[in-house]
């Protein structure tokens, strides 16, 4: 696990300019279409329509220095004030990464926030942010992201893959031996990429009929048959003997698993069962109806099976969530307590959040830093449903040590630790609690 570093300053906020501004908050009382969206900007700015973001004089929409976010001469921050939420930027998805965030807007645009000093916010810069930064050359046409440690990948409507951060340990898969790239590059991926998915320190893809994967190898997490002899590959390896058709591919911690359309599911590296780490792709309890799996770093993983939670592995502080005091469990047990069907998963540093079908998210494990959100101090060995979110959230994503939902109105609330800026608050190292990121606003 490499060091990470500190964050950046938070930018200033402006003041409301008044009656005109009142009349936008007027406008924007409910949720809007990107398209039907105002985006007032003062004389001399322009409006970048897929970021909603005001543009300084002479700049490019999508460019590393398209925002003035929170200057008030620039009308943009202060606009986003008035605003109700999800109004001024309406999300679709989020990635949290380990010490970063980013989402994905409904016009298909990225932005991310927090810890960017490998260039992980893809803003051309190798500094971090409070603030919301546009992500350069991505104003629209992506459709998901995922966060690594120091990385940062975007899958597009075009089939294809944009990767930015560190290459320490060859995460950009580019081949190349830059330490870091802050703008978005291209992995040399054959063929249209169909699903990609970054964590720990290594990144894998369904590409060209079959999964490739790079970055760290340490342990054979990048499924080829062993692990590199430098610990780590610059350029995607096809996995080997795969045994399924993979439709998508998760990777997180030391492993990395893939899903065909039966939902068969196939992994390999360092899993979470105590045995020795797999080379090759090994079928896992000979699982089926598998939609996702989510692997973390402190070795457990909880799969959605058939609109069920089931977790497993380390259980130092309740992250398999059955309730159960056993330091480890060896094989998949459903996790009561959930309401209802559940419809996605996700893991981090000793925890674990789940999102329900009714729009109802709750977590269980350690509550370092407030990683549950229920506003307590105590880690849980149950289910407990962080605080305002027993319904209306569209989706969920789970980081090291910090969580992001998007509400059903576009809206983005996150909590946990703030250390790096990934809640975009300034001056506040944690949340207990889920918190609006206004600076999308």
């Amino acid at each position: 696990m490499r060091a990470r570093r500190g964050a950046g300053a938070a930018s200033p906020r402006g003041a409301l300019l008044g009656a005109g501004l009142a009349l936008l908050a007027a406008r924007c009382a409910s949720p809007l279409s990107l398209e039907d969206r105002p985006c007032p900007c003062a004389t001399g700015f322009s409006c970048c329509e897929a970021t909603q973001l005001c543009l300084r004089p002479g700049a490019t929409c999508g460019a590393a220095d398209a925002g003035a976010e929170g200057d008030a001469s620039s009308g943009c921050g202060a606009a986003r004030a008035a605003c109700g939420p999800g109004c001024c930027v309406a999300v679709k998805s989020v990635a949290a990464g380990e010490g970063h965030t980013c989402v994905v807007t409904r016009a298909g645009a990225v932005l991310c926030w927090g810890n960017g000093e490998d260039g992980q916010l893809g803003d051309g810069k190798a500094a971090s942010s409070f603030a919301p930064v546009a992500v350069t050359g991505l104003g629209a046409g992506v459709t998901s992201v995922t966060g690594g440690s120091h990385v940062t990948c975007a899958l597009t409507e075009a089939q294809g893959a944009l990767c930015w951060g560190s290459n320490q340990l060859g995460d950009l898969g580019t081949g190349k031996s830059t330490s870091i790239s802050p703008v978005p590059v291209q992995p040399a991926l054959d063929g249209p990429v169909r699903s990609i998915s970054s964590g720990g320190g290594h990144t894998c893809a369904v590409a060209g009929g079959g999964v490739s994967c790079w970055g760290a190898d340490g342990v054979a997490q990048l499924g080829t048959g062993a692990p590199s002899p430098d610990g780590f590959e610059r350029l995607p390896q096809r996995v080997a003997s795969l045994g399924i058709l993979a439709e998508r591919v998760f990777a997180g911690g030391s492993a990395s698993c893939a899903t065909d359309f039966k939902g068969r599911l196939s992994c390999w590296g360092a899993l979470f069962d105590g045995s020795a780490p797999y080379a090759t792709p090994t079928s896992i309890f000979g699982l089926e109806a598998v939609d996702a799996i989510a692997i973390s770093r402190s070795n457990h993983a909880c799969i959605l099976q058939s609109s069920r939670v089931k977790c497993w592995g380390s259980n130092q502080q309740g992250a398999v969530g059955d309730g159960a005091p056993a330091a480890s469990v060896p094989s998949p047990v459903e996790v009561p307590g959930l309401s209802g069907p559940m419809r996605s998963v996700g893991v981090g540093f000793g925890y674990s959040c789940a999102l329900s079908e009714a729009g109802a998210v709750a977590c269980w494990g350690d509550n370092t830093a407030g990683k549950l959100g229920d506003g307590q101090a105590a880690s849980s060995r149950r289910p407990v449903q962080p605080e305002g979110l027993s319904s209306g959230v569209a989706a969920l994503s789970v980081g090291h040590d910090h969580a992001c939902v998007v509400m059903e109105t576009g809206a983005v609330k996150c909590w946990g630790s703030n250390t790096y800026g990934q809640l975009s608050i300034p001056e506040v190292t944690a949340s207990r609690t889920p918190v609006d990121v206004t600076s999308l606003r």
